[in-house]
């Protein structure tokens, strides 16, 4: 466990932090609960680990510290982004997701992987949004007038999530105005075929335009800090049949060209990110989110436990590379595919691996219910302290 030296009141609370949570988890607790696989952790079981962990982060300081992290870790150092550790959300405004949002039979569950707002998370230090775009013409899933209009809508898979891409850049817009010391990383992703043509993606562009001041220009893959502070990096994540813009007229940023569908769904791919300078490198992702062999067994989260695991060792081996490692997880079981069990598990191992890793390199974590400790649709979802365990990381690393 590495030690801080820092006298100062935050950083010996920082000590208070890291030794009770990980005094807790080397108890060992475990449990389990009627529809969750035994040898798991389960927050009920572990109340007293939580427990500590909240004790120690309110002598730490309160979430809103986080909305301006970036600018008090980094005051002294100008890191590359790829090597800082960089909290995220997958399907980030999933929160908005209403039950008319829905097909029948299902609950907003079904689709829902975030219970805070995009400010909630910002404040919890989430510098990292994954965002998933659609028209909403004819979405079946839209309200009646939304439906016969060409918007940008946000979406998981085919369902609305209740806010429109204009809204969503523009309230990121505002959290760096108000926070001109820190930046984030918008990553966009087409969420269905048909939409994936220069017409849509030309109405994307013209969307951002108006915050161009806000934009990173002419990033290259050995951007650091100080040419990203109050700006968004947009990351354009399409797959390789993506439309063909020569001229670049359609890049907002830089590109990330995933091959494939199926290589998504494998346990260990790459990716080539395409820069604005013209050049490109090479980009490690894990985004298994059917990682088990029967998606009902423990071997879901070991499965899943081990990828991430080697996708931390390219970040701390390769501190150049990017590296976006994707902790959500899909589980079927007894009929259903909700997130919430699965952060059950999955947010409160990464929770014990974080404390007992403080001083290694990640990379970009992509969470579930990251800065939420609710109990949602029957699961606690742990995520409390994961964002602020990550950004308290980057306080032991060394940079390039």
């Amino acid at each position: 466990m590495h030690t801080v030296t820092n006298s100062s009141r935050r950083g010996q609370a920082h000590v208070c932090l890291l030794s009770l949570l990980f005094a807790a988890v080397m108890t060992g607790c475990t449990g389990s609960k009627t529809n969750v696989p035994e040898e798991v952790l389960d927050k009920e079981e572990c109340q007293e680990f939580y427990n500590l962990a909240e004790e120690a982060l309110d002598s730490y300081g309160t979430s809103t510290d986080y909305a301006a992290w970036m600018g008090e870790i980094f005051k002294d150092k100008n890191p590359l982004i790829s090597e800082m550790n960089i909290p995220g959300t997958h399907d980030t405004f999933t929160s908005y997701i209403r039950q008319e949002n829905i097909e029948s039979g299902h609950t907003p569950a079904f689709k829902k992987t975030q219970l805070l707002d995009i400010e909630g998370q910002w404040n919890t230090g989430i510098r990292c949004f994954d965002i998933r775009l659609a028209n909403t013409r004819g979405s079946s899933t839209v309200p009646t007038e939304l439906a016969e209009m060409d918007e940008v809508g946000i979406f998981h898979t085919e369902y609305y999530c209740s806010i429109n891409f204009d809204e969503v850049i523009s309230r990121i817009a505002d959290l760096l105005r108000k926070h001109p010391t820190e930046t984030c990383i918008v990553m966009l992703k087409v969420e269905k075929d048909s939409d994936l043509n220069n017409d849509f993606i030309r109405k994307v562009y013209d969307i951002v335009m108006p915050y161009d001041s806000l934009v990173v220009h002419n990033a290259t893959a050995n951007i650091r800090y100080e040419d990203c502070k109050g700006k968004m990096l947009l990351l354009q994540r399409w797959t390789s049949e993506a439309p063909q813009d020569p001229d670049h007229s359609l890049q907002l940023g830089p590109v990330m060209v995933i091959d494939s569908q199926a290589s998504i769904e494998s346990d260990s791919y790459t990716t080539t990110i395409c820069w604005q300078d013209g050049t490109t490198s090479k980009s490690y992702v894990q985004d298994n989110y059917e990682a088990g062999p029967t998606h009902t067994s423990i071997e879901y989260w070991t499965d899943k436990q081990s990828y991430m695991t080697r996708y931390f060792e390219y970040a701390e081996t390769d501190k150049s590379a990017w590296v976006f490692n994707y902790e959500s997880g899909y589980v079927n079981h007894v009929g259903n595919t909700y997130y919430s069990m699965s952060s059950n598990v999955m947010n409160a191992w990464l929770t014990t691996y974080v404390i007992g890793h403080i001083n290694q390199h990640y990379g970009i974590i992509n969470m579930d219910f990251a800065g939420s400790n609710d109990v949602y649709d029957g699961y606690h979802v742990n995520g409390k302290y994961l964002p602020v365990l990550i950004v308290e990381s980057n306080r032991f690393l060394e940079y390039i």
